[in-house]
């Protein structure tokens, strides 16, 4: 399947609906971040903007790395064996609306500036 066919990006559309909102969070959080990061950034960004001790923990490096791997296995984020994982590029849009839409997007902004 080509990188930009609809086919792929309704393919990884679906798949990012079928996440829980904190397996979202961390996509939409890698799409703000737009390059290549890595774990440890994308994770204190990810702690500071989302996690809520009431709702949702704040993730360790091992949790936040198997979640990682996970989006990565499953085509959400890319990453280069040198560089860090980043949001698929078809998916940038959707996470970053969404993003937005939950209110989100502000304390990502303010975590990854």
């Amino acid at each position: 399947m080509d990188d930009n066919t609809p086919e792929l990006w309704q393919v990884l559309k679906e798949s990012y609906d079928a996440l829980t909102a904190a397996e979202r969070s961390l996509v939409q959080v890698y799409a703000v971040l737009y390059e290549p990061t890595n774990r440890d950034i994308a994770r204190l960004c990810w702690n500071a903007a989302i996690a809520d001790p009431e709702k949702l923990n704040p993730l360790d490096a091992k949790q936040f790395a198997s979640r990682v791997k996970a989006l990565v296995k499953e085509g959400l984020l890319s990453q280069r064996y040198t560089q860090g994982a980043q949001c698929h590029p078809l998916l940038l849009d959707v996470a970053v609306r969404e993003a937005v839409r939950a209110g989100r997007f502000e304390e990502i902004a303010q975590a990854v500036a």
